[in-house]
């Protein structure tokens, strides 16, 4: 599940399109963690926009926070954040497995 809230303006296509690809993400995890909530939210940093996501996960709690001057920037830094924690997180599972 997504949850998408903006303090700044997003047109409707955009929030689609952003929405997706967090969406995407929690696909692509899924079969590893299981029950993922994440929320996403974008609100005005000074004169930029920061994006906040906060995911959960059956495994845990991940929080990335990014701020640009671009939605688009600020929103892909946050995700890609959040998908390299759990990336390591998968990594530390599987070498603990081998040993």
């Amino acid at each position: 599940m997504v949850r998408l809230d903006a303090d700044v303006h997003v047109p409707g296509y955009l929030k689609d399109r952003l929405h997706g690809i967090a969406q995407r993400t929690l696909q692509r995890f899924n079969t590893h963690f299981g029950g993922m909530r994440m929320h996403v939210h974008l609100k005005p940093e000074g004169s930029q926009v920061g994006c906040h996501v906060n995911l959960v996960t059956d495994h845990g709690q991940y929080v990335a926070k990014s701020c640009d001057w671009d939605l688009h920037r600020a929103f892909d830094d946050a995700i890609e954040s959040v998908e390299a924690q759990l990336e390591r997180h998968l990594g530390k599972h599987t070498h603990q497995l081998a040993h």
